[in-house]
């Protein structure tokens, strides 16, 4: 009888021994298979911040008299970012005036918080690079060149006029009795997402000049497809009010 208890406590301990190794391994395989899914998404979101950023500048050269220094690059990618930019460098990123190409180079120090036994930051670097949007070289009485949206009725003299450059805010469903707007108004159901009838969400996506909550961040209502065009196909289109004030 004490030969089969002791076995059966030996078989037991043997259990305990392999279960502490292995455990710990294992914690340690779902920390790090975070840590590199947060790295792959930080990553993209500083490069659609580049993409975006670039896109605008590159709007921007076609201003011959424009001359975009490091500053403005990195002030468009911060306009441009959805997350914090205090490790990301910036400092190799330059404009050549004499042939319009602006590169856009970033190198990105991520650190997981509460990841204190990774010693060294993850280095990320990133590169963009494009040609401003100064039409064809041989292309001759080139009127004023304005942005006009897809379904716009105005045309605008400023890219990032608050009418085709919005800014979506996600707002939690159950918060959108309480949210206002700018101007201190309330949000109401968006009348194409109704009509759509998408299944409604936990959240909702406002802007701060508009009066509705949409349930994608997609509807048309809010995002604009924008369309660089000479004026002088235009007609009588008006020019958007906020533009006006602004020139």
């Amino acid at each position: 009888m004490k030969k089969i208890y002791y076995k059966i406590r030996k078989e037991k301990g043997s259990l305990t021994v392999e279960a502490s190794i292995a455990l710990p391994i294992f914690i340690m395989a779902l920390i790090m298979i975070a840590y590199i899914m947060q790295a792959v998404f930080v990553k993209d979101k500083a490069y659609g911040s580049m993409y975006s950023a670039a896109r605008h500048l590159a709007i921007e050269a076609a201003d011959e008299d424009k001359n975009i220094s490091s500053m403005d690059i990195s002030n468009s990618v911060a306009n441009y970012s959805k997350i914090p930019l205090n490790n990301m460098s910036l400092a190799n990123s330059s404009y050549r005036q004499s042939d319009k190409i602006i590169d856009i180079n970033s190198k990105l120090n991520i650190k997981i918080a509460g990841i204190n036994f990774v010693k060294k930051n993850l280095s990320l670097k990133q590169h963009i690079s494009t040609r401003g949007f100064t039409g064809d070289e041989n292309s001759k009485n080139v009127g004023e060149m304005v942005f006009v949206a897809k379904t716009g009725t105005v045309y605008h003299t400023h890219i990032d006029c608050s009418y085709i450059d919005i800014k979506v805010h996600e707002v939690a469903l159950s918060e959108i009795d309480k949210a206002r707007n700018s101007q201190g108004g309330k949000y109401y159901p968006c009348e194409r997402c109704n009509k759509k009838g998408l299944e409604k969400t936990d959240k909702v996506y406002v802007t701060k000049t508009g009066t509705a909550y949409h349930y994608q961040a997609t509807c048309s209502s809010i995002k604009r497809e924008v369309s660089v065009v000479d004026k002088r196909t235009l007609g009588g289109m008006a020019k958007c009010s906020r533009c006006s004030t602004r020139d």
